[in-house]
């Protein structure tokens, strides 16, 4: 994945690891970082793909976001629990 600085998306890749990051709107950049991942090893390219995706199913996969939502569920109605006995 390639995202631009700007945002939040930024925050959700290590940079040459599980994706790139680019100052937004600079396209030289950009132009280079395509002939980069061009020229890249086929097997680095493989791995870095299995990592983004891995980590990917990993923080946002259906699993995590049902367990997390359990989670909010579970402190709200814990919440309004001890706010209802007082």
């Amino acid at each position: 994945m390639i995202v631009s600085n700007f945002g939040g998306l930024s925050e959700n890749i290590e940079s040459g690891q599980d994706g790139w990051i680019i100052p937004v709107g600079d396209e030289v950049a950009l132009a280079k970082l395509l002939t980069d991942i061009h020229m890249m090893d086929p097997l680095a390219l493989t791995k870095m793909k299995q990592h983004a995706r891995a980590k990917a199913q990993l923080e946002f996969g259906v699993e995590n976001m049902i367990l997390e939502t359990q989670r909010v569920y579970d402190a709200v109605m814990s919440n309004e629990a001890i706010n209802s006995n007082q």
